[in-house]
C-alpha cells in the first residue's frame, strides 16, 4: 500500500511508514502524521494491532487509537492470547470504567 500525501507529489511504501511518521512528528507536520495513521489503520491485524495502538498513543493519533480499540474489541478472543495486551491495555481500561 502506498500513501499519497498530495496527488502526484509524494508516495510512501507501507514498510517505510513508521519512518515517515517519526519525521512528520519531528518536523511538526500534522497532515502527514494523520496520513500515516490512516495507512497504519487500513491494514490492522491481530498480529500488529497492539504495536499500532502503542504507536497511536505515542504519536497522539486519536483516530488510529480508536480504530485499534475497535479492532481489539471485535477480535478480543484472538488478541487477548497475548499476555502483554491484557496487562497493558485491558486492565487499565477496566480500571477506568470502574472508576467512572
Amino acid at each position: 500500500m502506498r500513501l499519497s500525501i498530495h496527488p502526484s507529489t509524494l508516495q510512501v511504501r507501507e514498510e517505510h511508514i513508521l519512518e515517515v511518521l517519526c519525521a512528520a512528528d519531528m518536523y511538526l507536520l500534522p497532515g502527514l502524521k494523520r496520513g500515516c495513521g490512516t495507512v497504519l489503520g487500513s491494514c490492522l491485524s491481530t498480529d500488529n494491532v497492539v504495536s499500532r495502538l502503542k504507536t497511536a498513543r505515542l504519536f497522539q493519533l486519536p483516530h488510529l487509537e480508536d480504530q485499534c480499540t475497535q479492532f481489539i474489541s471485535v477480535h478480543i478472543d484472538k488478541v487477548a492470547k497475548y499476555q502483554c495486551v491484557y496487562h497493558t491495555f485491558i486492565v487499565p481500561c477496566i480500571i477506568v470504567i470502574v472508576e467512572e
